[in-house]
């Protein structure tokens, strides 16, 4: 399933300051409850990371990482791990020694071409 961020933002927030007049959207996703808000002065804020100032970019970008966890979640439990412990598993690279020998003969079989 392709990442999205849903197009239909709503509420939208009009802010008029020193004669101009700007309309910002806040962010959602069909993939969780948590949200992205602009706050003014181009500050965002997201739910899941209170306490920090982001770009709107930053925004979009956390609003995305929410929505590739829908996608972790689901591979996981196929897995029959968390989320959390898939992530950490996947984070650690075997070493070379540890590759099993299926893989090495593949590779080597796959290189010879």
């Amino acid at each position: 399933m392709p990442l999205t961020i849903v197009d239909q933002f709503a509420p939208v927030f009009v802010r008029q300051e020193a004669g101009t007049m700007s309309v910002h959207a806040l962010m959602t996703s069909d993939q969780s409850r948590h949200q992205a808000a602009p706050v003014g002065q181009g500050v965002w804020v997201v739910t899941y990371l209170r306490g920090r100032k982001l770009t709107e970019s930053q925004a979009a970008t956390a609003i995305r990482a929410v929505e590739a966890l829908a996608e972790i979640r689901g591979l996981a439990a196929e897995l029959g791990l968390t989320p959390l412990e898939l992530v950490g598993m996947a984070l650690q690279e075997p070493s070379s020694n540890e590759i099993p020998p299926v893989s090495k003969s593949l590779i080597q079989l796959m290189s010879r071409r």
